[in-house]
């Protein structure tokens, strides 16, 4: 059994519906989940480069939003998982939600022609902002890991 000095530091008690298995707080009192916190690093440094290619190339503007989405889930994942806080669980899976509908869409551009089709951007947002209010509301984490699994 943990003493309660190692899962209890800077951030307070885990308020958050899931939990993973790395000890906490364990390096600094800052950071619940030292490695899953930093793991997130690299994907926020390839968003910032990707966004300066994007910009340097003049890159249509679905590449800006798969860069943007790979940043804020990364800053979102990073926060989570320094704090453990429910507030932040919502930054880490929403934008992982959100994010998989620009790859999603990134996909299917390739595919369809979105022009003679403008409903499918729409229908992606709708749902995904649907899917927002119900998991903020519901905090259900298991309906993220079946659109892992789906998509």
């Amino acid at each position: 059994m943990t003493d309660l000095a190692e899962t209890v530091g800077y951030w307070g008690i885990r308020t958050s519906t899931i939990d993973w298995c790395e000890r906490k707080y364990a390096i600094t009192p800052y950071i619940s989940e030292f490695f899953n916190s930093i793991t997130n690093l690299p994907f926020v440094l390839c968003a910032l480069y990707g966004l300066v290619v994007a910009w340097r190339w003049r890159a249509p503007v679905r590449f800006y939003l798969m860069n943007l989405s790979l940043f804020v889930g990364g800053v979102g994942s990073f926060f989570f998982h320094a704090t453990l806080q429910l507030h932040a669980q919502m930054w880490d899976e929403v934008p992982m939600m959100w994010a998989m509908m620009v790859w999603f869409y990134l996909q299917i551009h390739n595919r369809v022609n979105v022009r003679k089709r403008p409903w499918i951007p729409a229908a992606l947002v709708a749902y995904c902002s649907a899917w927002t209010l119900i998991h903020m509301c519901g905090q259900l984490v298991i309906v993220l890991q079946i659109h892992f699994v789906l998509l």
